[in-house]
């Protein structure tokens, strides 16, 4: 089975709560959540992760 990048970074978000690292925490469920806006919440994956989607969620985060 695999896993999205949402149930990645849910996973880091709880570990770095979990060791007091809260501010990371924070910064990881910010990136989560602009993330899931941009994919129009759907599932994305590694696989998914092209230069061509980076570009374009860089552009989604300054509009």
């Amino acid at each position: 089975m695999r896993h999205s990048i949402f149930s990645y970074l849910n996973v880091q978000v709880s570990r770095k709560r979990e060791a007091g690292k809260e501010s990371t925490a924070d910064l990881y469920r910010v990136v989560q959540n602009r993330l899931y806006r941009f994919a129009a919440g759907k599932p994305l994956y590694w696989t998914d992760i092209t230069a061509e989607l980076v570009d374009a969620f860089a552009g989604f985060l300054l509009v």
